[in-house]
């Protein structure tokens, strides 16, 4: 991973697929605290983007 990397994790929640800041990225846990939010939205991905970030998307697998 580069310098300009974030990791997000996204989790299906009651249906509807939610986008979070992967716990061991300092840089996605800043930028959601700069965002004041828990998750992503489409948007805030979006600006992270321009950013020059490259956001790597990871899936929760869902424990039964």
């Amino acid at each position: 991973m580069s310098d300009m990397d974030i990791t997000v994790l996204r989790k299906t929640v009651y249906g509807k697929d939610l986008v979070y800041p992967d716990p061991a990225c300092d840089k996605a846990q800043g930028l959601a605290m700069l965002a004041n939010t828990k998750t992503f939205s489409p948007y805030q991905i979006q600006v992270i983007k321009t950013l020059w970030y490259r956001v790597v998307i990871n899936r929760v697998q869902e424990e039964l």
